[in-house]
Parts: C-alpha cells; sequence; structure tokens
C-alpha cells in the first residue's frame, strides 16, 4: 500500500486523536513518585529508565523497563500510569484500560486515572462509558474537571451529538478558559461542519494557550494539508514532531506531505521514524 493512499487512514487516527483519543494530558512520565508508593530500589531504577526512554520516544524500551518495575512492585502507581500513557500512545485502549482499572485497585487518586480512563474508553468506541462512569464532579481541580468535560464533548461526538458537545465545550470553557481542549474539540465540531478556517482560528487560540499542544498542531497540519498549503502542513506537522514524545503519527503524516511535494528522501526519513516508534501502524 502506498504511502498516499495510506493518508485517508492517517487522517481518521489525527481526527480520532483530537476528537476521541488524545486530548494528551501531561505524560506521567515527568509525574512525581506518587505519596505512600511502595517501589522497591529496583522498581525505581527501572522506572527512571522508563521516564527516560518515554522522553527519547523509545517505545520499546520504555515497556521492556515498565514490565521489570511491575514485576519488583505490582503495586507502583508510577509504573502503571507511565504504562498506560504508552498503551495510548500506541492506540491500545483496551489493554490502557485494563492498567488504569489496576492503577485504581492500586489506589491511585480518581483525578489522575480519569482522563487517560476517558481516552481508553474513547479509543474502543465506548463514549458511554465515558457519559456514564466518568462524571466531570464538583471535588476535581478545575482544569481537569474541565478536561473532563472536553472528553465528555468527545463522547457527544461520537454518538453524533454536535449540539450536546458544543454546550459541554462552553462549559468546559467557562471552568477553565486557560485549558486549551475545549479550542481543540471546537476546532473538530468545525471542521465536521465544513468551516476550515474556523476550525484553524480555533487551534490557534488552543495553541496561544498551550504552544506544545500536539494535538493541535497535529490537525493544523491535516487542514492545511485538506487546504492544499503543503509547506505549511509539512511545518505544522514539524512542529508537533519536535513538541511530543509521541511522534509517530506526524512522522507518517509529514512524510504524506513531503511525498506530495516531491520531497522522497524527506518522506522516507519520516516513514522510518513512524515504523521505529509503532511498526504496527506502518
Amino acid at each position: 500500500m502506498s504511502m498516499s493512499s495510506r493518508f485517508p487512514r492517517a487522517l481518521a487516527a489525527a481526527l480520532l486523536s483530537l476528537g476521541l483519543y488524545a486530548l494528551t494530558d501531561l505524560p506521567n512520565a515527568a509525574a512525581q513518585p506518587a505519596d505512600g508508593a511502595a517501589a522497591t530500589a529496583a522498581a525505581d531504577g527501572a522506572l527512571e529508565t522508563a521516564r527516560t526512554a518515554w522522553q527519547q520516544g523509545d517505545f520499546d524500551r520504555a515497556l521492556v523497563a515498565l514490565k521489570t518495575a511491575l514485576r519488583e512492585d505490582a503495586f507502583n502507581q508510577d509504573a502503571l500510569l507511565l504504562l498506560a500513557d504508552l498503551q495510548l500512545a500506541r492506540m491500545d485502549g483496551a489493554a490502557a484500560e485494563t492498567t488504569l482499572r489496576r492503577a485504581l485497585d492500586a489506589r491511585v487518586p480518581r483525578a489522575q486515572v480519569v482522563l487517560p480512563l476517558a481516552r481508553a474508553l474513547l479509543l474502543q468506541g465506548k463514549p458511554r462509558a465515558v457519559l456514564d462512569e466518568l462524571q466531570p464532579s464538583g471535588d476535581l481541580e478545575a482544569a481537569t474537571r474541565a478536561r473532563l468535560l472536553a472528553r465528555h464533548a468527545a463522547a457527544q461526538i461520537a454518538l453524533g451529538e454536535q449540539a450536546r458537545a458544543a454546550a459541554l465545550l462552553d462549559e468546559a470553557a467557562a471552568a477553565a478558559p486557560q485549558v486549551a481542549e475545549p479550542d481543540m474539540l471546537r476546532a473538530v465540531l468545525l471542521l465536521q461542519g465544513g468551516a476550515a478556517d474556523d476550525a484553524l482560528a480555533a487551534l490557534e487560540r488552543a495553541l496561544g494557550k498551550a504552544p506544545d499542544a500536539y494535538e493541535a498542531w497535529l490537525l493544523k497540519g491535516d487542514i492545511t494539508r485538506m487546504q492544499g498549503d503543503l509547506p505549511a502542513a509539512e511545518a505544522a506537522y514539524g512542529q508537533a514532531i519536535a513538541r511530543s514524545p509521541n511522534r509517530w503519527l506526524a512522522a507518517f503524516s509529514r512524510a504524506v506531505a513531503r511525498l506530495d511535494q516531491g520531497k522522497v528522501d524527506g518522506a522516507e526519513a519520516d516513514i522510518a521514524l513512524a515504523e521505529a516508534q509503532f511498526p504496527e501502524f506502518v
């Protein structure tokens, strides 16, 4: 299958990423050890190796280190959270859900689990479970609640309830105006309605709040490519690659933009980058 023929799958994954999957949380790779974590010295060392590998984009090495950490301490909270991040990065929602429920059993606070668990459920096509199980209750910190409301909006988008999604995004923006995710989901709604320029404006608002927002750069690349502005698309994908260790989808998408410009060598380099991180996709 050629790269160009695979682009619709990449674009579908990108839209899934924005609307349903990867409103990316700050990676647990950077988190401090959870209070009360009873990890052994060996588990701590393996976890640090996993964090470093994650930041370098070496998912295979991170996975090996996390398995070591969890063999040493099956209830290591930080290892479970980072493992879920890794599984979500590879779009394995079922595995991430299992890991996150283990994290709840390990007494990880609900506030640390609800956002990635919502992503895991959405990735599996379970929007009803998000709406029924993960309530944006008032005990959540304002930014976390706003982001969970955005995931509820993503669930409503998946159910075809755009008006309800828009209302949830209004509520999320009011709860925490500094949070970028409502603007990102607004871009998805606008794009679904055919308003690509307005969607780009919403993404610019998101990037003004969160310049490192991987998904905003990714969708900006997709929209500008659909508009025929291939240099702008290539640049946006490059920003996504530079700003996240989870770079395989942006690398694949930039390969397509480069191929469409006749930049074969650059496209091949991007495919190699994507394949190294997620060979099952490529």
